[in-house]
């Protein structure tokens, strides 16, 4: 139960920081110090990325031992997993006006006298002391969208993401003959969410970034897309949690006919 605890609370964390580096290109935007901010932020980034590797190592460790004690693997498990993931981006999304503001007022004052750790530290113990929180949201529309292709884009992307590890795992429980070659298509399916995002995202959030960085388009349109595209991760993991079981029973439906076949 603890190391599972450790697990989600990894997933969680890592997931916070995961909307606060996509939300640090506004940053860029807004002071006008692209640089300067990137590489800021890269050592602050620097704690969920460090625990962000365990978190492959933990759900092996965790499925390894359930298959040595002949146990049977929880689906919960994994949909807590993509649950967490889905936390993560809510609760970072409820924390991004503080981190924006928080940021902000260290890259401004990076060249000042007193050292970045102060700044630092300063700026931690105001992050929570802001006037105009629900402003930051105005152009945060449920159901309304800047560009409807990116978050539909950024919804499969991100559903591929989060799908594909939990289901070969649980694929390849229930047909241990094969389970290192459906284990395998992990990466196959990966490779297809990273295609997805950097032809059909990415490419679209950095033209926009460009134009908003020499204004010319508003600032509030860019910042209405990339939370078109925080919106589309969240349904994306949502989507994950429920199906599940089902994207399992046809992996597992789909090798049988393979073997049977084959």
């Amino acid at each position: 139960m603890e190391k599972i605890f450790i697990l989600y609370s990894i997933v969680l964390v890592y997931n916070i920081f995961a909307v606060f580096s996509f939300f640090n290109k506004l940053i860029s935007v807004e002071t006008k110090r692209w640089s300067t901010t990137l590489s800021t932020f890269q050592i602050i980034y620097l704690f969920p990325r460090t625990i962000g590797v365990f978190q492959i190592p933990l759900i092996t460790l965790y499925t390894e031992s359930a298959i040595n004690s002949k146990e049977d693997i929880a689906i919960t498990f994994y949909q807590g997993i993509i649950l967490f993931n889905s936390f993560g981006l809510i609760i970072g999304t409820l924390l991004l006006p503080f981190f924006v503001k928080s940021l902000k007022e260290i890259i401004l004052n990076i060249y000042a006298k007193d050292s970045f750790k102060n700044q630092f530290f300063q700026s931690l113990r105001n992050f929570f002391k802001l006037d105009n929180y629900a402003t930051f949201f105005s152009e945060f529309k449920i159901f309304k969208f800047y560009d409807k292709k990116i978050f539909l884009n950024d919804t499969f992307s991100t559903y591929l993401m989060v799908i594909a590890f939990p289901a070969c795992i649980l694929a390849g429980y229930q047909i241990p003959a094969y389970r290192a070659t459906i284990i395998s298509l992990v990466s196959i399916i990966y490779g297809v969410s990273s295609t997805i995002s950097v032809l059909y995202i990415e490419t679209k959030i950095s033209l926009l970034t460009d134009k908003s960085f020499h204004s010319q388009i508003e600032l509030h349109h860019y910042k209405a897309m990339l939370f078109d595209c925080l919106k589309g991760k969240i349904i994306g993991t949502l989507i994950g949690v429920v199906t599940l079981p089902f994207v399992t029973v046809i992996l597992v439906y789909i090798f049988k006919l393979i073997i049977r076949f084959s």
